[in-house]
């Protein structure tokens, strides 16, 4: 009975990160493949490390581009009322 319950949870969190991903939401996939423990989690160890440098990855690349889009603003010429 319990490792019925445990495989029963083990899909659950699989198919719950797989609908993530299929939205595009990488984020929450990985929220549900690291609730992994055991042999599922080193299984998906390699995913996980790859993700997590995806996002990271997207996360300096917002804010490279906020810091260009702010020293770009800065750049413009002033406007000057009488």
């Amino acid at each position: 009975m319990k490792n019925s319950k445990l495989f029963s949870l083990l899909l659950l969190k699989v198919w719950l990160a797989k609908g993530h991903l299929e939205r595009g939401d990488l984020d929450q996939a990985v929220r549900y493949m690291t609730l992994l423990r055991g042999e599922p989690r080193r299984a998906a160890a390699d995913w996980l490390r790859e993700a997590r440098l995806l996002l990271e990855t997207r996360q300096a690349c917002r804010a490279l581009m906020a810091h260009a889009a702010a020293v770009g603003v800065e750049a413009l010429p002033q406007r000057r009322d009488k």
